[in-house]
């Protein structure tokens, strides 16, 4: 089934722009989102797009500890890949979209210029229509 890329380049058009980082507040909560500290980028506008934090029964086995540390994969919260993931989510799909769109252009021409290989006269041509295949090859290796 192909993707409907369309719809995937609305939904990341809609959420809050990237790049996006996870932002430590103290030993029971992280915030996600854009800038140095989410929500201060400097423009005014709040950019948090999440905040997670621990269980109230963990925070309270915490708080007795005497070095109160961050850890990501704490009772509720999500282990920190799957946080690095959430975070470079928005980037990652860029690029993708970006990749997908290239493949796309790529292959519009190609059903045509094969064609055209079939039908010449014992491959006589052969190199007028093969160096196109290879020039719209070539842009796929330019992409990120």
């Amino acid at each position: 089934m192909k993707p409907d890329l369309e719809a995937i380049r609305k939904r990341l058009e809609a959420a809050t722009p990237g790049p996006w980082n996870w932002v430590i507040e103290d030993y029971s909560m992280a915030t996600l989102g854009t800038g140095d500290y989410p929500g201060n980028d400097g423009t005014g506008e709040s950019k948090y797009v999440l905040n997670v934090s621990v269980c109230s029964s963990c925070l309270s086995r915490i708080t007795g500890v005497k070095d109160k540390v961050w850890r990501w994969d704490r009772c509720n919260l999500p282990k920190e890949p799957d946080a690095a993931f959430i975070a470079h989510a928005p980037a990652d799909i860029s690029t993708l979209l970006e990749w997908c769109e290239k493949l796309e252009a790529v292959k519009v021409p190609l059903p045509a210029l094969l064609k055209a290989i079939a039908g010449s006269q014992s491959g006589k041509n052969l190199r007028l229509y093969v160096e196109p295949i290879f020039k719209a090859l070539a842009t796929l290796e330019e992409a990120p």
